[in-house]
């Protein structure tokens, strides 16, 4: 028997809320592996890739409850994520692409430069080789998608254009999977979000159906479809209950 397969997200509030609407995206990978992993959410509303970057230098961020609090226990020290056997999605450039002006009486500050974004996704991309010792951690990028500027003034379809763009360079340099949501069959369009700028249950299926196609090609192994003899193409972390009950192998 097998450990649970890892699936980390990280990324803005477009992560933070794939279990909130029906058919979130990341409930939906949820669903995809049952009894064969676990997601943990890390989206944070609001961040941009100068945030995130940050957070990753603080223990807390992906810990979880460890017995000894002097040893926090990080998602990243999960063995799945040591045998090539989990995976992580990097999803940002929405907050990163907004214009700095002002929210009322004051600046947001979540915009991001596109040279500095392009650096600080390199340096995630680089934390979690280092902590996952190896040159090529199990990353599948995802370009930020379209956005409203009739809704959120302060963002454009103009100006995601070089972060969507700098995203797709990164996944061609560093040879990682790459979900490109402005182009296939399920690209975004802004029909697909709910307010502007964050995704409708439409745009969190499509979402979702891309990361499944990008599973299934770029991490065959992963990908938990059923095999014809109708048990998962993963192995399960327990045994099969036509095992315990003595008619099944």
């Amino acid at each position: 028997m097998g450990h649970r397969i890892p699936l980390l997200l990280l990324g803005d509030s477009i992560t933070q809320q794939s279990f909130s609407t029906p058919g979130g995206w990341g409930a939906s990978l949820q669903n995809w592996y049952q009894r064969t992993g676990d997601v943990y959410n890390r989206g944070l509303s609001g961040y941009n890739s100068r945030w995130l970057l940050y957070c990753l230098s603080n223990p807390s961020y992906l810990s979880l409850p460890s017995t000894s609090s002097a040893t926090p226990y990080s998602i990243l020290d999960h063995p799945g994520f040591h045998n090539d056997s989990g995976i992580i999605t990097l999803f940002l450039g929405a907050n990163d692409a907004s214009y700095d002006c002002p929210l009322g009486s004051e600046v947001t500050g979540q915009h991001v430069p596109p040279d500095e974004f392009h650096a600080n996704i390199l340096s995630i991309i680089q934390h979690l080789a280092t902590a996952l010792s190896t040159p090529k951690p199990p990353v599948i990028l995802v370009t930020p998608g379209p956005v409203s500027s009739s809704s959120w003034p302060t963002r454009s379809q103009e100006n995601l254009r070089p972060y969507a763009e700098s995203i797709r360079a990164i996944a061609a340099d560093k040879n990682l999977p790459l979900v490109d949501l402005w182009a296939g069959p399920d690209a975004l369009t802004v029909s697909d979000l709910s307010d502007g700028l964050h995704l409708s249950p439409s745009g969190s299926s499509k979402v979702f159906k891309s990361l499944q196609a990008t599973i299934r090609s770029s991490f065959p192994h992963l990908a938990p479809d059923d095999k014809v003899d109708g048990f998962p193409n993963v192995e399960l972390c327990m045994p099969h209950w036509s095992v315990l009950a003595g008619v099944g192998t």
